[in-house]
C-alpha cells in the first residue's frame, strides 16, 4: 500500500491518537513509515493533505507545533457562498459529480513540474525580504512563537510555485506577499496579550507585511 500511495488524505487528524500523529510526522519528515521495526521508503512524489474540524473538539488531540510546522500551507474553507451552494445542490440531483473526476497528471508529470519549480530564479533581494519578514515575526510583541527557519524555507518554495503557476521563471516580491499568510498563519503562536485582544494570526501577518519594506527589483 505504501509504494502505491502518492497522495495521502488524513481526515480530521486532530481526532486521531498521538501515536498515529507521530507516524504521520515520520512520513512528512523522514519520507518513510516504520512497521514492526522495518522502515519502508515512500514513493516520489508523496503528499499529505489533512483536515481538522474546529467544531466539537472535545476528546481531540491537538497537533504539536513541530508537526504543524511541517505542513506547507493551511487553508480555511469555510461555508460556500450562495452561488456555490446552489451549484453544489443542483449538481447532485441525479448523480455524484465526484464520479466524473478525471486524472489531470500522472506521478512523473508532477515530479517534472516540481523540478521546474525548483529552477525558478530567486534574487538575493527576495531572500532578504523573506528573512526580514521571518525575523519581524520573531520580534513581534503579540507573538510567543514566530516563523521558524523551516517556515521561511516554505515561503521560498511556495513563492517559487506561485511564480511558476503565473508563467514566470523568477520570483517577484508580490509573489511572497501573496502566499505569506497561507504559509505562515498556522506556524505562529499568539501570546496572552494577543488572545486577550482577540487578535488572529492573519491580522498579525498583515501588519508584518505592511511594516516590512518590499524590495524593488
Amino acid at each position: 500500500i505504501v509504494s502505491d500511495t502518492n497522495l495521502l488524505l488524513g481526515d480530521e487528524i486532530n481526532r486521531t491518537s498521538s501515536k498515529t500523529q507521530s507516524a504521520l510526522l515520520e512520513t512528512m519528515e523522514e519520507k518513510q513509515v516504520t512497521v514492526d521495526g522495518i522502515c519502508y521508503p515512500l514513493p516520489d512524489p508523496f503528499c499529505v493533505i489533512a483536515t481538522q474540524n474546529q467544531v466539537g473538539t472535545a476528546g481531540t488531540q491537538p497537533l504539536p507545533n513541530a508537526q504543524m510546522d511541517r505542513f506547507l500551507v493551511q487553508l480555511t474553507i469555510g461555508y460556500p457562498d450562495y452561488e456555490s451552494q446552489m451549484t453544489l445542490i443542483r449538481d447532485r440531483q441525479l448523480e455524484n459529480p465526484m464520479e466524473q473526476v478525471q486524472q489531470a497528471a500522472d506521478a512523473a508529470a508532477l515530479v517534472s513540474m516540481q523540478q521546474e519549480v525548483r529552477r525558478v530564479a530567486m534574487d538575493d533581494k527576495i531572500i532578504d525580504y523573506i528573512t526580514r519578514l521571518a525575523m519581524a515575526s520573531r520580534a513581534h510583541p503579540l507573538l510567543r512563537l514566530g516563523i521558524s527557519p523551516r517556515g521561511a524555507l516554505a515561503v521560498c518554495r511556495m513563492a517559487k510555485a506561485y511564480a511558476y503557476l503565473n508563467g514566470r521563471d523568477f520570483v517577484m516580491p508580490e509573489d511572497v506577499a501573496a502566499i505569506f499568510p497561507d504559509v505562515c498563519a498556522h506556524r505562529l503562536m499568539l501570546n496572552s496579550k494577543a488572545r486577550m485582544m482577540e487578535e488572529k494570526p492573519e491580522s498579525v501577518l498583515a501588519e508584518i507585511l505592511k511594516t516590512t519594506d518590499m524590495p524593488v527589483l
